[in-house]
């Protein structure tokens, strides 16, 4: 009977190593959610600075976040490929601490913004590092439900700092999330490195080890050879390239259409509209006119909620659907809650009514496919599309552009709700939606379930003879 289940093997590794990766999501989350429950703090008269923050400078220190997002892809993709995936992920704890620090002994305007810089180059390494170990590290049948799990910590750390910031003071809120950093640099010293690094490094019999290790099986287990197996064709095969840089990989049909995609998609993804919701949820709600008999900051709740309850049901299904058919049935959902809200607040505006319920079942929709399907599903696709070798420097580039991305939305929706109101907005959004539908449907491989080869034949058909693409 033991022969039997060491032979059935197990998942439950696979799990835990991905999780304890996770946690450095989580304390981003918290962090990105901190300044939701701060601003009151930071705007009192009692505000640790010593004098009440201007909104104009609040809005810096919310803002600065997603641009350095930027800096922190490329080096953290840089690093990946240098010292291997698991030791990048415990360097991105540095520039978490330091932010945490700052804020701590040093709480100034200068500090805070510094903090927040810091925070978003941590964010920005994070987003492109994990998914990239977590991808390297899970059996085929679980990296979608594994990579996603990263959108699920996030949204975790959110709920967990809405909450907190309710009860507690600056000071007590900073010093709980510095205490998760700590906790993931001690577990990391336990995990192992990802096996497609070790490949890449000449480390085969450690990469049988790990492999073995994370599948519950014996290093000579048929199906640890053939992954193993894999990995080294795949390294032969740029190995055997004259020089594996950023131009020789955009040469090749397949990635250059893969990036191409890739870029495309993140565009249609950050104009979807759920960043925007949940950073301007309550003007917005406002704006509508209706009325909640509920205290803010536990309205506040209610989007952190929505978005990991969407997290959790995705890794129910991400493994049993196609990602096709979840991006473009979220994309659907979210075009027709938000064009709907639309032509409500534009009826408004003319003096007809929206009904109470209206508003927040259509934000609440958007927020749950966004955070809950569109976001981790676009990473669990783009990392499967690109192999372990080129997966660094062209998530970089993806990711990089990404946080741009998404801080432009952010920085126009005040200016378009001013000149034309709120309705404009969610006409954009609600059309991008649609677009995202039709490019889903017509230029986004199906991913689940296939080695890179059936992924580059998707991409761009088979290899000709001559062995040009």
């Amino acid at each position: 009977m033991q022969s039997q289940r060491e032979q059935r093997g197990h998942t439950y590794m696979q799990w835990i190593v991905a999780s304890i990766a996770n946690l450095c999501t989580l304390a981003y989350g918290m962090d990105v959610g901190w300044i939701s429950p701060m601003t009151k703090i930071l705007q009192s008269d009692a505000s640790p600075l010593g004098f009440p923050v201007s909104d104009e400078t609040m809005s810096w220190v919310a803002s600065v976040l997603c641009i350095a997002g930027t800096l922190g892809v490329v080096i953290f993709s840089y690093l990946a490929d240098k010292i291997g995936r698991k030791w990048t992920i415990a360097a991105l704890l540095i520039p978490q601490t330091l932010s945490l620090s700052l804020r701590l002994f040093s709480p100034t305007i200068e500090a805070l913004i510094i903090g927040r810089i810091l925070a978003g180059i941590s964010g920005g390494g994070s987003f492109i590092v994990i998914p990239m170990y977590v991808k390297e590290i899970s059996q085929e049948s679980l990296t979608g439900i594994l990579v996603s799990l990263q959108i699920l910590y996030q949204n975790i750390g959110i709920l967990i700092i809405y909450i907190i910031g309710i009860y507690l003071d600056y000071y007590s809120t900073l010093w709980i999330i510095s205490a998760v950093p700590v906790i993931t640099l001690v577990l990391l010293l336990k995990s192992p490195e990802s096996p497609a690094f070790l490949v890449k490094q000449e480390k085969i019999d450690e990469a049988y080890k790990v492999v073995a290790w994370l599948r519950g099986l014996e290093c000579n287990d048929k199906r640890v050879e053939n992954e193993i197996e894999s990995m080294q064709r795949l390294d032969a095969e740029f190995r055997s390239m004259p020089n594996l840089n950023l131009s020789t990989i955009l040469k090749d049909n397949a990635w250059r259409k893969g990036t191409i995609v890739a870029v495309i998609f993140f565009t249609i993804q950050s104009f979807n509209g759920g960043l925007s919701i949940v950073t301007f949820g309550a003007s917005i709600l406002e704006s509508t006119g209706v009325e909640f008999n509920i205290n803010s900051e536990y309205q506040a709740l209610g989007f952190p909620t929505i978005m990991i309850i969407s997290s959790l049901l995705l890794t129910t299904v991400v493994e049993k659907y196609g990602r096709k058919v979840l991006l473009m049935g979220s994309f659907a959902v979210s075009a027709i809650a938000l064009l709907s809200l639309a032509i409500a607040s534009l009826s408004a505006s003319y003096g007809g009514s929206i009904p109470n319920w209206l508003p927040i079942v259509c934000l609440m929709l958007s927020v749950a496919m966004f955070y809950g399907v569109i976001g981790p599903v676009a990473y669990v696709v783009t990392t499967e599309m690109f192999t372990f070798q080129i997966r660094g420097k062209l998530m970089g580039i993806v990711c990089s552009y990404l946080w741009i991305a998404f801080f432009i939305p952010l920085v126009i929706y005040a200016p378009i709700s001013t000149a034309f109101g709120q309705c404009a907005n969610f006409f954009i959004f609600g059309i991008v939606n649609v677009i995202g539908v039709v490019f889903t449907l017509l230029f986004i491989p199906e991913t689940k379930g296939r080695t890179d080869e059936e992924i580059r034949v998707a991409l761009v058909g088979r290899r000709k003879d001559d062995g040009s693409v």
